[in-house]
């Protein structure tokens, strides 16, 4: 509890409210209490956010006078203790986290049946919204969107890219046969917390593929063969969702919540969705492929497109936004094989697919005729060119979070804004539209240098981090697929 307070008084938050900030500094406790940071003397490697939203309901304001006392922050805290034990126990936790992700994809799902709804008149149907009233309000009610206009096809094109990024097997481990350059990766599983700990490992073991004990032997076995070891001991339990029929658009974000291959952990205490590492790798960058999504592969439009004044904002601000059902769908009480993002992702666009069977809307879109009928918002093969062009490699890594992405720096800026900053630069060297009065909340300050700031979770300063971001999309924004496949094959394999 002490870390947490200290957290939220000590790191405040730009761009988002109180309780989404609140959201993120929780989920933080839970790595700092494994790793021995922040206030924590010690490691505690089974920490879950369990633990964490436990000891706010326990927290005694009396009892924390000493430690309010030692670091001058007494004054404010005590309000604060008694809003976190009434506005976020275990059950509030969860329900607002999921409410975040709903209001996500349903923004989008919203856009995309409206499609449908008026197919006949569809050459009056915007491509844009306005986040500005109830029907279009701003996801999660964030103040930095109001007013801002987006561009819902870019947004969908970005955040289909971040919801695929992270997927190991068909986007890393093919980036990994075509270009000799190993991410890493895993997937989060169900895990039974008792069950774990009777057999002496703990989460770190999981997460770093680093099991000892009687469990050492699973070091040397394949993944799969791994697996069936867990769920043969009954550490994890493994389901599965109808992959084909979401992909081909055949539910809706509600079905998919409630689909027996889902598992409510409000129903399911002693469960945890924790990740589970099969690969070993650097991984890959957040924010170099949220940059990216803002200059998206233009092969999905026909010649002559003329791209939108909003275009690379919505891009950005769409990769950001599956990124951020990654980072918050760990804390809800849904739990989906492959995560939230990647099942959202994948709903999304097979929604996009089936609606563009119509020619109608791929008119309407301007969207390039495909002689075999597949109109995803991205090929597969983009998404691992885009993918690996954001691996990080030794000495050029970006390891962020959506809390880092939004504490607030010295001079009104955080990591998003100068995203948003350094894709308009970016914009106007290559001639396309982007006003910056769409993004005017965001707090841009052209005139103002941040490069000694420092951002990321390793406290980088941004005059090392844009060189990365401008090296990725080099790598990526060219006319060709085939010109982004012998970029990257020079980049991993000059040989």
């Amino acid at each position: 509890m002490q870390d947490l307070i200290s957290t939220i008084i000590k790191s405040p938050m730009s761009l988002i409210d109180k309780d989404m900030a609140y959201t993120f500094d929780i989920m933080a406790v839970e790595g700092r209490a494994e790793n021995a940071h922040g206030t924590f003397e010690s490691h505690y490697p089974n920490t879950t956010k369990t633990d964490v939203l436990n000891a706010i309901t326990k927290a005694d304001p009396a009892q924390l006078r000493e430690y309010y006392a030692k670091t001058g922050i007494q004054k404010e805290s005590k309000d604060l203790v008694n809003y976190l034990k009434e506005n976020f126990t275990k059950i509030k936790f969860q329900n607002r986290v999921q409410g975040y992700i709903d209001s996500i994809v349903e923004l989008q799902e919203d856009w995309l049946e409206g499609i449908e709804k008026n197919i006949s008149t569809i050459d009056k149907y915007s491509d844009s919204i306005v986040f500005k009233n109830s029907k279009n309000g701003a996801p999660n009610k964030m103040s930095c969107l109001k007013g801002m206009e987006v561009n819902m096809l870019a947004w969908l094109r970005g955040a289909y890219l971040t919801a695929s990024m992270d997927t190991l097997r068909g986007i890393r481990d093919e980036g990994f046969k075509k270009y000799g350059k190993q991410t890493g990766g895993g997937e989060g599983y169900l895990i039974n917390m008792k069950k774990l700990q009777e057999y002496g490992i703990d989460l770190n073991d999981l997460s770093k593929m680093n099991y000892r004990g009687a469990l050492e032997p699973l070091n040397n076995m394949p993944h799969d063969k791994r697996l069936d070891i867990l769920e043969n001991l009954k550490i994890i339990t493994r389901k599965s969702l109808p992959l084909e029929d979401i992909a081909q658009g055949e539910y809706t974000w509600e079905k998919i919540k409630t689909h027996p291959g889902t598992t409510n952990l409000q129903k399911n205490p002693g469960f945890e969705d924790q990740y589970i590492r099969e690969e070993k790798g650097l991984g890959v960058g957040d924010d170099k492929v949220i940059f990216m999504c803002g200059f998206l592969p233009q092969e999905f439009y026909k010649d002559g497109h003329k791209r939108s004044g909003t275009e690379t904002e919505s891009g950005i601000l769409g990769g950001l936004s599956s990124d951020f059902i990654d980072t918050v769908s760990k804390s809800s009480h849904i739990i989906m094989p492959g995560g939230q993002d990647y099942i959202a992702g994948l709903h999304l666009n097979g929604r996009w697919k089936k609606l563009a069977q119509d020619k109608r809307v791929r008119n309407r879109f301007g969207i390039r005729e495909n002689p075999d009928g597949d109109y995803d918002l991205l090929t597969k093969d983009q998404l691992i060119a885009y993918t690996m062009a954001g691996a990080n490699t030794i000495g050029k890594t970006l390891h962020s979070s959506q809390r880092h992405f939004f504490l607030d720096k010295p001079g009104e800026t955080c990591m998003v804004s100068e995203l948003l900053k350094l894709g308009y630069a970016h914009a106007m060297i290559r001639g396309i539209p982007m006003d910056l009065n769409n993004i005017r909340n965001f707090k841009i300050n052209l005139g103002k240098n941040f490069d000694e700031t420092k951002f990321t979770f390793e406290s980088k300063p941004l005059r090392e981090i844009k060189p990365m971001l401008n090296e990725c999309l080099n790598l990526v924004d060219t006319p060709t697929q085939q010109q982004r496949e012998d970029n990257l094959r020079k980049f991993y394999l000059p040989n």
